[in-house]
Protein backbone atom coordinates (compact mmCIF):
# COMPACT_ATOMS: atom_id res chain seq x y z
CA UNK A 1 0.00 0.00 0.00
CA UNK A 2 1.61 3.49 -1.25
CA UNK A 3 1.72 5.94 1.99
CA UNK A 4 -0.10 8.44 1.83
CA UNK A 5 2.01 11.86 1.68
CA UNK A 6 0.69 15.47 2.93
CA UNK A 7 1.63 18.10 0.28
CA UNK A 8 2.75 20.59 3.34
CA UNK A 9 5.25 17.93 4.32
CA UNK A 10 6.78 18.32 0.82
CA UNK A 11 7.47 21.35 1.14
CA UNK A 12 8.56 20.97 4.96
CA UNK A 13 10.93 18.30 3.68
CA UNK A 14 12.90 21.68 1.47
CA UNK A 15 13.72 22.73 4.70
CA UNK A 16 15.05 19.21 6.68
CA UNK A 17 18.89 18.56 6.49
CA UNK A 18 18.48 15.19 4.51
CA UNK A 19 22.35 14.85 4.85
CA UNK A 20 21.70 13.91 8.29
CA UNK A 21 21.08 9.87 8.38
CA UNK A 22 18.15 10.16 10.73
CA UNK A 23 16.79 12.69 9.18
CA UNK A 24 16.91 11.57 5.77
CA UNK A 25 15.68 7.68 7.05
CA UNK A 26 12.50 9.39 9.01
CA UNK A 27 11.62 12.14 5.95
CA UNK A 28 11.03 8.89 3.83
CA UNK A 29 9.22 6.47 6.30
CA UNK A 30 6.80 8.77 8.36
CA UNK A 31 3.27 7.67 8.48
CA UNK A 32 0.51 10.45 8.21
CA UNK A 33 0.03 11.08 11.81
CA UNK A 34 4.05 11.26 12.39
CA UNK A 35 4.17 14.01 9.37
CA UNK A 36 1.95 16.14 10.42
CA UNK A 37 3.76 15.98 14.16
CA UNK A 38 6.85 17.00 11.79
CA UNK A 39 5.10 19.48 10.54
CA UNK A 40 4.26 21.10 13.92
CA UNK A 41 7.83 20.78 15.01
CA UNK A 42 9.22 23.15 11.62
CA UNK A 43 6.32 25.53 11.69
CA UNK A 44 7.45 26.30 15.39
CA UNK A 45 11.13 26.61 14.43
CA UNK A 46 9.66 29.23 11.37
CA UNK A 47 7.80 30.90 13.62
CA UNK A 48 10.61 31.41 15.65
CA UNK A 49 11.97 33.42 13.20
CA UNK A 50 9.08 35.94 13.12
CA UNK A 51 9.22 36.07 16.97
CA UNK A 52 12.67 37.36 17.05
CA UNK A 53 11.45 40.37 14.66
CA UNK A 54 7.87 41.07 15.22
CA UNK A 55 8.50 43.04 18.90
CA UNK A 56 10.75 45.57 16.90
CA UNK A 57 7.48 46.48 13.78
CA UNK A 58 6.13 49.47 14.64
CA UNK A 59 2.25 48.41 13.83
CA UNK A 60 1.23 52.00 14.71
CA UNK A 61 -2.34 51.94 16.73
CA UNK A 62 -3.42 48.96 15.35
CA UNK A 63 -2.90 46.33 18.26
CA UNK A 64 -5.23 48.86 20.24
CA UNK A 65 -7.83 47.80 17.69
CA UNK A 66 -7.57 44.56 19.64
CA UNK A 67 -9.07 42.26 16.69
CA UNK A 68 -11.44 44.34 15.14
CA UNK A 69 -10.11 46.04 12.26
CA UNK A 70 -13.14 48.95 12.26
CA UNK A 71 -11.84 50.45 15.23
CA UNK A 72 -8.34 51.27 13.81
CA UNK A 73 -7.63 54.88 13.94
CA UNK A 74 -8.08 56.60 10.43
CA UNK A 75 -9.74 53.69 8.76
CA UNK A 76 -12.44 55.29 7.22
CA UNK A 77 -9.91 57.08 5.53
CA UNK A 78 -8.65 53.57 4.04
CA UNK A 79 -11.89 53.17 2.23
CA UNK A 80 -12.48 56.30 1.49
CA UNK A 81 -9.02 55.74 -0.72
CA UNK A 82 -9.91 52.80 -1.93
CA UNK A 83 -13.70 54.18 -2.86
CA UNK A 84 -11.60 57.39 -5.01
CA UNK A 85 -9.19 55.49 -6.45
CA UNK A 86 -11.55 52.65 -7.81
CA UNK A 87 -13.87 55.75 -9.53
CA UNK A 88 -10.41 57.53 -11.13
CA UNK A 89 -9.53 53.51 -12.12
CA UNK A 90 -12.79 53.49 -13.90
CA UNK A 91 -12.53 56.70 -15.44
CA UNK A 92 -9.59 55.87 -16.96
CA UNK A 93 -10.67 52.37 -17.86
CA UNK A 94 -8.38 49.71 -15.98
CA UNK A 95 -8.84 46.92 -14.28
CA UNK A 96 -9.54 46.78 -10.55
CA UNK A 97 -7.87 43.26 -9.62
CA UNK A 98 -5.79 44.84 -7.20
CA UNK A 99 -8.34 47.52 -5.67
CA UNK A 100 -10.55 44.22 -5.25
CA UNK A 101 -7.97 42.24 -3.29
CA UNK A 102 -7.89 45.25 -0.82
CA UNK A 103 -11.99 45.26 -0.80
CA UNK A 104 -11.83 41.42 0.18
CA UNK A 105 -9.28 41.95 2.78
CA UNK A 106 -11.17 44.28 4.80
CA UNK A 107 -14.37 42.36 4.38
CA UNK A 108 -12.21 38.84 5.48
CA UNK A 109 -10.68 41.02 8.34
CA UNK A 110 -14.53 42.59 9.58
CA UNK A 111 -15.49 39.01 9.08
CA UNK A 112 -13.14 37.13 11.30
CA UNK A 113 -13.84 40.33 13.49
CA UNK A 114 -14.89 37.83 16.55
CA UNK A 115 -12.15 35.07 15.69
CA UNK A 116 -9.16 38.09 15.86
CA UNK A 117 -10.71 39.40 19.28
CA UNK A 118 -10.95 35.71 20.92
CA UNK A 119 -6.76 35.73 19.57
CA UNK A 120 -6.46 39.11 21.88
CA UNK A 121 -8.39 37.58 24.46
CA UNK A 122 -6.83 34.49 24.77
CA UNK A 123 -3.44 35.94 23.91
CA UNK A 124 -2.95 33.80 20.80
CA UNK A 125 0.05 34.63 19.50
CA UNK A 126 -0.06 33.68 15.97
CA UNK A 127 -3.69 34.99 15.61
CA UNK A 128 -2.45 38.55 17.09
CA UNK A 129 0.58 38.10 14.43
CA UNK A 130 -1.40 37.03 11.63
CA UNK A 131 -4.25 40.34 12.39
CA UNK A 132 -1.74 42.90 12.73
CA UNK A 133 0.34 42.06 9.55
CA UNK A 134 -2.83 41.77 8.09
CA UNK A 135 -4.40 45.17 8.73
CA UNK A 136 -0.94 46.56 8.13
CA UNK A 137 -0.67 44.96 4.78
CA UNK A 138 -3.74 46.48 3.80
CA UNK A 139 -2.93 50.51 5.48
CA UNK A 140 0.25 50.37 3.64
CA UNK A 141 -0.84 48.21 0.55
CA UNK A 142 -3.51 51.03 -0.34
CA UNK A 143 -0.74 53.52 -0.29
CA UNK A 144 1.67 51.85 -1.89
CA UNK A 145 -1.03 51.31 -5.07
CA UNK A 146 -1.51 54.93 -5.25
CA UNK A 147 2.18 55.99 -4.76
CA UNK A 148 2.50 53.63 -7.69
CA UNK A 149 -0.50 54.23 -10.12
CA UNK A 150 -1.88 57.77 -9.30
CA UNK A 151 -0.31 61.26 -10.27
CA UNK A 152 -1.27 64.58 -10.00
CA UNK A 153 -0.47 67.59 -12.41
CA UNK A 154 -2.06 71.61 -12.35
CA UNK A 155 -2.57 72.22 -15.89
CA UNK A 156 -0.55 75.10 -16.70
CA UNK A 157 -3.31 76.65 -19.14
CA UNK A 158 -6.36 75.66 -17.39
CA UNK A 159 -4.97 75.67 -14.11
CA UNK A 160 -6.54 72.86 -13.01
CA UNK A 161 -5.75 69.90 -11.29
CA UNK A 162 -5.67 66.63 -13.75
CA UNK A 163 -5.10 63.31 -12.28
CA UNK A 164 -3.12 60.33 -14.21
CA UNK A 165 -2.76 56.58 -14.12
CA UNK A 166 0.61 54.73 -14.56
CA UNK A 167 -0.52 51.59 -16.51
CA UNK A 168 2.52 50.27 -16.43
CA UNK A 169 2.46 51.12 -12.24
CA UNK A 170 -1.11 49.23 -12.14
CA UNK A 171 0.39 46.13 -14.11
CA UNK A 172 3.34 45.48 -12.09
CA UNK A 173 1.05 46.05 -8.68
CA UNK A 174 0.94 42.33 -9.32
CA UNK A 175 4.87 42.67 -7.85
CA UNK A 176 3.72 44.34 -4.40
CA UNK A 177 4.37 41.85 -1.57
CA UNK A 178 1.30 43.15 -0.02
CA UNK A 179 -1.47 42.79 -2.75
CA UNK A 180 0.27 39.14 -3.08
CA UNK A 181 0.09 38.15 0.59
CA UNK A 182 -3.17 39.63 0.65
CA UNK A 183 -4.34 37.62 -2.25
CA UNK A 184 -3.30 34.17 0.02
CA UNK A 185 -5.12 35.48 3.07
CA UNK A 186 -8.40 36.05 0.73
CA UNK A 187 -7.61 32.44 -0.62
CA UNK A 188 -7.71 31.41 2.98
CA UNK A 189 -10.78 32.81 4.06
CA UNK A 190 -12.50 31.35 1.50
CA UNK A 191 -14.71 28.26 2.72
CA UNK A 192 -14.55 29.57 6.38
CA UNK A 193 -10.61 27.40 6.50
CA UNK A 194 -8.66 30.49 8.18
CA UNK A 195 -11.86 30.96 10.86
CA UNK A 196 -10.88 27.03 11.71
CA UNK A 197 -7.29 27.27 11.66
CA UNK A 198 -8.01 30.17 14.43
CA UNK A 199 -10.44 28.66 16.49
CA UNK A 200 -7.92 25.64 16.82
CA UNK A 201 -5.72 27.84 17.85
CA UNK A 202 -7.58 29.50 20.54
CA UNK A 203 -8.51 26.43 22.01
CA UNK A 204 -4.60 25.65 22.03
CA UNK A 205 -4.14 28.74 23.95
CA UNK A 206 -6.83 28.27 26.39
CA UNK A 207 -5.70 25.01 27.30
CA UNK A 208 -1.52 25.73 27.44
CA UNK A 209 -1.20 22.75 25.27
CA UNK A 210 2.39 21.97 23.80
CA UNK A 211 4.11 19.58 21.82
CA UNK A 212 1.66 16.87 20.66
CA UNK A 213 -0.79 17.86 22.51
CA UNK A 214 -1.29 20.59 20.07
CA UNK A 215 -1.46 17.92 17.45
CA UNK A 216 -4.87 16.26 19.22
CA UNK A 217 -6.30 19.95 18.80
CA UNK A 218 -5.46 21.04 15.58
CA UNK A 219 -5.05 18.02 13.57
CA UNK A 220 -5.99 18.80 9.92
CA UNK A 221 -5.12 22.42 10.61
CA UNK A 222 -1.98 22.27 11.00
CA UNK A 223 -1.41 21.80 6.99
CA UNK A 224 -2.78 25.50 6.81
CA UNK A 225 -0.83 26.87 9.54
CA UNK A 226 2.23 25.95 7.93
CA UNK A 227 0.85 27.79 4.83
CA UNK A 228 0.20 30.59 6.97
CA UNK A 229 3.32 31.25 8.64
CA UNK A 230 5.91 31.53 6.16
CA UNK A 231 3.45 34.19 4.51
CA UNK A 232 3.43 36.20 7.85
CA UNK A 233 7.37 35.92 7.89
CA UNK A 234 7.74 37.55 4.93
CA UNK A 235 5.73 40.07 5.70
CA UNK A 236 7.17 40.82 9.31
CA UNK A 237 10.97 40.80 7.98
CA UNK A 238 9.77 43.05 5.63
CA UNK A 239 7.76 45.68 7.62
CA UNK A 240 10.72 45.28 9.89
CA UNK A 241 13.33 46.78 7.32
CA UNK A 242 10.35 49.71 6.26
CA UNK A 243 10.94 53.14 7.61
CA UNK A 244 7.65 54.36 6.53
CA UNK A 245 5.46 54.50 9.53
CA UNK A 246 1.52 54.08 9.31
CA UNK A 247 1.20 57.74 10.09
CA UNK A 248 2.80 58.52 6.56
CA UNK A 249 0.83 55.83 4.81
CA UNK A 250 -2.09 57.57 6.35
CA UNK A 251 -0.39 61.17 5.29
CA UNK A 252 -0.30 59.38 0.89
CA UNK A 253 -3.93 58.52 1.28
CA UNK A 254 -4.72 62.05 2.94
CA UNK A 255 -3.27 64.09 0.04
CA UNK A 256 -4.80 61.63 -2.72
CA UNK A 257 -7.98 62.73 -1.11
CA UNK A 258 -7.20 65.86 -1.23
CA UNK A 259 -6.48 66.36 -4.53
CA UNK A 260 -9.20 64.00 -5.87
CA UNK A 261 -11.85 66.71 -4.04
CA UNK A 262 -10.05 69.81 -5.71
CA UNK A 263 -9.92 68.45 -9.42
CA UNK A 264 -13.55 67.56 -8.71
CA UNK A 265 -14.20 70.88 -7.16
CA UNK A 266 -12.11 73.35 -8.75
CA UNK A 267 -11.80 74.17 -12.51
CA UNK A 268 -9.53 77.16 -13.75
CA UNK A 269 -9.14 78.81 -10.33
CA UNK A 270 -5.23 80.21 -10.67
CA UNK A 271 -5.70 81.27 -6.62
CA UNK A 272 -6.70 77.35 -6.14
CA UNK A 273 -4.63 75.93 -8.33
CA UNK A 274 -1.40 77.78 -7.16
CA UNK A 275 -2.07 76.35 -3.55
CA UNK A 276 -2.96 72.82 -4.52
CA UNK A 277 0.13 73.03 -6.39
CA UNK A 278 2.09 72.52 -3.59
CA UNK A 279 -0.21 70.09 -2.39
CA UNK A 280 0.74 68.44 -5.62
CA UNK A 281 4.83 68.53 -5.15
CA UNK A 282 4.15 67.31 -1.33
CA UNK A 283 2.39 63.88 -3.07
CA UNK A 284 4.78 63.04 -5.08
CA UNK A 285 7.22 63.32 -2.99
CA UNK A 286 5.64 60.76 -0.37
CA UNK A 287 4.86 58.79 -3.34
CA UNK A 288 8.45 58.75 -4.28
CA UNK A 289 9.56 58.25 -0.26
CA UNK A 290 7.46 55.02 -0.06
CA UNK A 291 8.29 53.75 -3.44
CA UNK A 292 11.93 53.76 -2.69
CA UNK A 293 11.02 52.60 1.20
CA UNK A 294 8.92 49.30 -0.53
CA UNK A 295 11.41 48.51 -2.72
CA UNK A 296 14.59 48.32 -0.50
CA UNK A 297 12.61 46.71 2.33
CA UNK A 298 11.20 43.84 -0.09
CA UNK A 299 14.79 43.33 -0.82
CA UNK A 300 15.78 43.21 2.10
CA UNK A 301 13.05 40.73 3.41
CA UNK A 302 13.53 38.81 0.66
CA UNK A 303 17.36 38.26 0.96
CA UNK A 304 16.34 37.50 4.94
CA UNK A 305 14.16 34.59 3.75
CA UNK A 306 17.07 32.82 1.31
CA UNK A 307 19.03 33.45 4.42
CA UNK A 308 16.60 31.69 6.33
CA UNK A 309 16.37 28.74 3.81
CA UNK A 310 19.66 27.77 4.00
CA UNK A 311 19.33 26.77 7.58
CA UNK A 312 18.56 23.06 7.79
CA UNK A 313 16.80 21.25 10.58
CA UNK A 314 18.04 17.86 11.92
CA UNK A 315 14.83 15.40 12.66
CA UNK A 316 15.57 16.51 16.33
CA UNK A 317 15.56 19.61 15.53
CA UNK A 318 11.62 19.28 15.24
CA UNK A 319 10.45 16.44 17.21
CA UNK A 320 10.70 15.58 21.14
CA UNK A 321 11.66 11.75 19.83
CA UNK A 322 12.45 9.87 16.79
CA UNK A 323 8.92 8.98 15.01
CA UNK A 324 8.11 5.20 15.63
CA UNK A 325 8.30 4.53 11.94
CA UNK A 326 11.94 6.08 11.64
CA UNK A 327 13.00 4.20 15.07
CA UNK A 328 11.98 0.71 13.54
CA UNK A 329 13.69 1.61 10.00
CA UNK A 330 16.55 2.94 11.82
CA UNK A 331 17.25 -0.13 14.73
Amino acid sequence: MQKYVLKEFVEASKLMDLTDKETYITVGVVNEAEQREVLLGVTNKLYEKIEAKVTDVDFGTIPQSKGDFLKIDNIDMVTEAISDMKKIYQEYKQPLTYINILTDAINNLVELKNEFQRCYASNTSLGIVLYNTTAMSVISGVSLLIASTIDFIVDPKTKSIEVSVDRVGVSRSKELLQLQTLAEFNNLCKGNKLKKVLNDLIKVSAKNLAGTSVLAVIGVSIGLIFTIVPIMRELIYYFYYCRASVAEYFETQIAMLSLNAARLETAGDPKTANEQRKYVDRFRKIADYLAVDAKEASNKAEANVKQDEKEKYKIDDVTESLPDSAASSLF
